[in-house]
């Protein structure tokens, strides 16, 4: 056992288990150092603190405090551990209600998107045939009317005769529309061109197509297609009644994520205000693109023909 004496007060002593340099007197008690024996109990004699260096301090880390630091890990993980688990649980019976709703909606919307589709046809089962069989029956009636002359017979059945051919398109296009083997791009400009062409021969006005022949396989729900078709007839109808044209030129191009499908005709093109003016036709083909997201434009000069040009979002 070592003791340290000063001749002063002693200043505060370095912690147990550092290293030290001391400069002093040593005195043991008993024993025989000559002899190399044990000694028991010394003194260190030292002048001053000056004479105590300091080599090196123990470590910091003890065992008592790793076991400390280690056994605060331990606590936080479990309880990490446990925090991440009742998380875990809370995202998976949010996710259960999110997926419930979700499914919820989409059988709501089906189901509202079914019963439009269904007034929508038949609304249009209502106008395009309701009205050509009333007709029909009238005409029948008449031209079998003992009081009708006879030369007046064969004009009403020749107008039936046409009514019935115009009842049987509109019952093509309504089919054509509803059935979901059409809902793509290429139906529905392949359905247009023809459906132009046939009527435009009719009439002994000429029809050209330009633009792309390979169009993307892309999808068009039959509400887009039947708005889409209902402008493009309109437009059809209008060249083959008011333009005086002998020429019909249909243009089918891609710009970007949109189908541009243009009608230019050589006749006797419109007033100059009659673009921004517009009729109950302009109109109606304007709302039916705008009402799909799309864009109706019309550029015309009287003499000079008129374009008409249909912007169908892709999406």
């Amino acid at each position: 056992m070592a003791r340290v004496n000063f001749k002063k007060a002693a200043p505060p002593l370095p912690p147990i288990g550092s290293r030290l340099a001391l400069v002093g007197v040593y005195a043991a008690q008993g024993g025989k150092p000559a002899l190399s024996s044990e000694v028991a109990p010394f003194d260190l004699l030292l002048h001053s603190p000056a004479d105590i260096e300091v080599l090196s301090q123990p470590s910091w880390w003890t065992l008592r405090r790793l076991l400390v630091i280690v056994g605060v890990l331990v606590c936080t993980l479990a309880l990490l551990g446990l925090w991440i688990t009742q998380l875990h649980r809370q995202v998976e019976e949010r996710t259960a209600e999110l997926a419930t709703q979700i499914h919820s909606r989409q059988r709501v919307e089906h189901q509202r998107a079914m019963e439009q589709e269904r007034a929508r046809i038949a609304q249009d089962l209502h106008d395009e045939l309701g009205s050509g069989i009333t007709e029909i029956s009238m005409l029948a009636t008449v031209a079998g009317s003992a009081s009708a002359p006879e030369n007046g017979q064969g004009g009403h059945l020749e107008e039936i005769g046409n009514r019935a051919r115009q009842m049987v398109t509109a019952l093509d296009e309504i089919v054509w529309a509803t059935n979901p083997k059409h809902d793509s791009l290429m139906s529905l400009v392949s359905y247009s061109c023809l459906y132009a062409d046939r009527l435009l021969k009719l009439a002994n006005i000429s029809c050209q197509l330009k633009g792309a022949v390979d169009l993307p396989d892309r999808l068009v729900s039959s509400v887009h297609r039947h708005e889409f078709f209902l402008a493009f007839k309109e437009a059809i109808t209008n060249v083959i009644h008011h333009s005086g044209a002998t020429e019909v030129r249909l243009g089918v191009r891609l710009i970007g994520n949109r189908l541009r499908l243009s009608i230019a005709d050589n006749g006797r093109g419109l007033a100059a205000d009659a673009g921004t003016r517009g009729g109950d036709g302009l109109v109606n083909m304007r709302a039916r693109l705008e009402k799909m997201g799309g864009r109706f434009a019309i550029a015309s000069q009287p003499g000079r023909g008129t374009i008409v040009r249909f912007y169908m979002p892709l999406n």
